[in-house]
């Protein structure tokens, strides 16, 4: 175990020293040598164990020899020369840059290292790319050289920078030995002359080959970085133009150059060309001043340069300096928008009046005012407003066709521009128009215009919603074969905007089609806090306010009340109408105690109210009877519907409408004597109630009831007992018979006046029935078995003829059916 720990430290020592060589061993037993150290990456490689003839671990031994590289088991084999006992390693591709190689002495099972060394695999090196040298004037003046070394070699690699320069007849050369690693060097001042020529180059060198870059003829004032020019004036040269004043910096002021590149950036400020920078670039002398034209006039511009000589890098900008051109009248024409609001009287408008500027108007000036006037029939004018902002409202008198437009600035004004006074006229709109967000800060507007072919073009105007002051209004003027536009002047996320579309029929306008749009929507900012109005013991009424314009941060699409009582927990869900913001919570349990949150929701997001609670009302005395009267009037409904439905289903039921009548087809087919029924009562048999189910009211003349009256008597005269009708017992002889069952008698009632205020006794035309009439003075009560109808206002005697009675009664016997007004009350069965 000594033996096997002195190899191990002895090929550490090795490892740790880089020996490429034979490990010595304190202990003479091998040595480990290889002729490729540094190998090429996926090349062969081969190494060498000689085994010493007085190595303790094999001398009278029987060994055998293993290699490992890297701790993993690779080919070996005995060489020829079996008695020097040296062992041979192959190893077929080398792919690690770095590897261990052990020699291991085996006896049987147990191994032990007798020595070992290091093999590393690489690239050799490439040729150094894109030397170049860039000279500093700054203090202290230097030349810094870079290039890049190409891929990685893997293997230690040194560089060597070598510089060849000619002073006058001699040439000088010099070499620099870079550390591995760096890729730049830097020369001072004395080792370089910025006018002459230098040729520089790099030399790549490691274990496996070395490589030259190409090289550079640089002269260092070539290719120098200047330090930042300064701007010593800026002012106006003639319309348009603006002159600069430069030169470079105070340490370099002593150099002087032909054909230096300067570049200068220029920009207007305050104008709505300012987003256009102007890009000039001119080779120059040093100190030589810079003009630059065809800027626009009257308008300040900022401006910088910076300079560079030939390949050299760009110096940093200069400081900014600021100058105006000089003025000149407006140039261009205005874009504009005029609608009438209202009729402020009968004889004027208020008109509302906005511009721009078109791509080719040119302000060319600072003070900037727009005068909108109108010119009389005696060429003479009236100013209607000056301001300097881009729109503005006035009064016209409705006779007025045109105002005009003009814009001023300190040099002089622009043409007057004529804008008719557009009427607005029930002419056609648009059919269709939708705003979809296109951006964030955009919004795209598509229409399907009228099919007219008067159509002009239209005007697409927005403005941004506002609750607390009304914003300014932007318009474009579009094209008559437009479907589409998109508006980005002012668009802001979560702002909502008005879009209108006006379609032109020359100089007439028709109605708006409007809309309502945001370019990008999230939650809104708050919530609105529930109300409540009135609370009782089963519902609830709540109400809230709506959310301010500018919280909204989008187009409110619902709004939903969530509540639930405490003990149940169970949660209910209401929806509001947008508009009326009001709910009623139904089904409130009496004196329970509920909870309740709004939620707002926006296309971008939703936002949760606070939490509010109710306590709902007891049930009061009002409460009671307002639910008792309505139960009490049900309820007594009720039985009067079931008693009337038991008693009709029971009784005879008095039609009160008049109804001519038909003897023939009554539904009393027989009648009964009152004989006939005491007969069948006296043999024990239950007498047949019969009813009279017809009698007539007759309203007579006070001489026809006299002719009555005497009529009358004739017919007591002529009437009989029923056994007059019945000799001999027969029933032939009686004028009613079965087989004339059609035909019904009746009873007829006569009065002197009108039935209904008949205060004398009525007279009795009497039928031929024994049964004495009713309400007659000294006329016993009728037998138990006589019906009578009709007692609630008028009554007749219904008597029923027996079987037994004789043939049929004919209308002959009744002599005043022809000479009476019949009014016919039925009482049915």
């Amino acid at each position: 175990m000594a033996v096997f720990l002195i190899s191990i430290l002895v090929v550490m020592l090795s490892h740790i020293n880089g020996d490429n060589t034979a490990v010595p061993s304190l202990l003479p037993c091998a040595e480990v040598e290889t002729q490729t150290p540094h190998v090429l990456l996926g090349s062969s490689a081969t190494a060498s164990c000689h085994i010493r003839e007085n190595c303790p671990l094999t001398k009278g031994q029987e060994f055998h020899v293993k290699w490992y590289l890297n701790n993993l088991p690779i080919l070996g084999n005995l060489s020829s020369n079996h008695s020097s006992q040296t062992y041979v390693a192959f190893i077929r591709s080398f792919t690690d840059a770095q590897g261990y190689l052990e020699c291991h002495v085996c006896l049987e099972y147990d191994c032990q290292v007798v020595g070992g060394l290091q093999i590393r695999g690489g690239y050799p090196p490439e040729a150094p790319q894109n030397l170049s040298c860039l000279t500093n004037f700054t203090l202290p003046e230097t030349v810094t050289c870079l290039w890049s070394p190409g891929h990685d070699t893997h293997l230690p690699t040194n560089y060597t920078f070598h510089t060849k320069r000619k002073h006058l007849s001699s040439v000088e050369m010099s070499a620099y030995t870079m550390p591995s690693g760096v890729h730049s060097i830097t020369l001072l001042r004395p080792s370089f002359y910025l006018f002459s020529k230098m040729e520089v180059y790099v030399e790549a060198v490691n274990a496996l080959g070395q490589a030259t870059s190409q090289s550079l003829l640089y002269v260092p004032v070539e290719s120098a970085k200047f330090d930042p020019p300064k701007i010593l004036q800026m002012k106006p040269n003639t319309y348009g133009c603006l002159k600069f004043s430069w030169s470079l910096s105070k340490d370099q002021e002593w150099i002087y150059l032909r054909g230096l590149n300067v570049e200068l950036h220029l920009h207007a400020i305050n104008s709505e060309h300012s987003a256009k920078e102007k890009v000039i670039l001119k080779k120059l002398n040093v100190h030589k001043d810079l003009e630059t034209c065809g800027l626009l006039h009257g308008t300040e511009h900022q401006a910088r340069i910076r300079i560079k000589y030939k390949q050299g890098r760009w110096s940093d900008w200069s400081n900014s300096a600021v100058g105006t051109t000089l003025e000149k009248a407006p140039t261009g024409r205005l874009d504009t928008w005029l609608k009438i609001l209202e009729e402020e009287t009968p004889n004027y408008y208020i008109i509302d009046m906005a511009w721009k500027p078109s791509k080719q108007f040119r302000a060319n000036g600072k003070n900037i005012l727009y005068f909108v006037f109108m010119v009389h029939q005696d060429t003479s004018k009236s100013k209607l407003c000056i301001t300097s902002k881009d729109h503005c409202s006035f009064y016209i008198n409705k006779h007025v066709q045109r105002v005009y437009l003009t814009v001023k600035n300190d040099a002089g004004a622009a043409r007057p521009k004529a804008v008719p006074v557009l009427q607005t006229r029930a002419l056609g709109s648009v059919s269709s128009m939708s705003v979809l967000p296109y951006s964030d800060r955009a919004l795209l507007v598509q229409w399907e215009g009228p099919a007219s072919p008067v159509l002009t073009g239209y005007v697409l105007e927005w403005r941004q919603l506002s609750a607390n002051s009304s914003s300014l209004v932007s318009f474009h003027l579009l094209d008559a074969n437009q479907s589409s536009a998109l508006v980005s002047d002012g668009i802001e996320p979560y702002k909502p905007y008005e879009i209108l579309l006006y379609t032109k029929y020359g100089k007439e306008i028709g109605s708006p089609h409007t809309d309502l749009a945001y370019s990008k929507q999230k939650a809104p900012s708050t919530a609105p806090t529930l109300i409540f109005r009135e609370i009782w013991h089963s519902h609830a009424e709540l109400f809230w306010n709506e959310i301010p314009l500018e919280q909204r941060n989008g187009i409110v699409r619902s709004y939903r009340i969530f509540y639930w009582e405490e003990q149940d927990g169970k949660v209910k869900v209401i929806e509001s109408d947008q508009k009326k913001r009001r709910v009623v919570l139904r089904d409130l349990k009496p004196q329970a105690v509920y909870r309740a949150f709004i939620m707002v929701r926006t296309d971008g997001g939703s936002i949760n109210g606070s939490f509010v609670t109710l306590q709902a009302g007891s049930v009061d005395a009002f409460s009671i009877i307002l639910i008792a009267i309505p139960s009490c009037v049900g309820i007594i409904l009720c039985l009067i519907i079931i008693i009337s439905s038991s008693w009709l289903t029971k009784h005879t039921w008095l039609k009160i409408w008049p109804k001519v009548p038909d003897p023939a087809n009554s539904s009393i087919r027989k009648w009964k004597s009152d004989k006939s029924l005491q007969d069948s009562n006296k043999n024990g048999q239950e007498p047949v109630l019969q009813f009279l189910s017809h009698f007539s009211l007759v309203d007579l003349l006070e001489k026809e009831l006299e002719t009555a009256s005497d009529k009358t008597e004739n017919w007591r005269r002529y009437s009989s007992t029923e056994e007059d009708y019945l000799p001999g017992g027969s029933q032939s002889s009686y004028p009613f018979s079965e087989e004339g069952s059609n035909a019904v008698p009746y009873a007829t009632l006569v009065f002197s006046g009108p039935y209904r205020s008949q205060s004398s006794p009525p007279v009795y035309l009497r039928s031929d029935s024994t049964q004495p009439l009713l309400q007659e003075e000294n006329l016993q009560s009728p037998s138990q078995y006589v019906n009578v109808c009709a007692q609630r206002v008028f009554f007749s005697t219904c008597q029923d003829v027996s079987e037994e009675q004789g043939e049929g009664l004919f209308f002959e016997g009744f002599p005043l059916l022809n000479s009476v007004d019949i009014k016919d009350f039925s009482c049915e069965t």
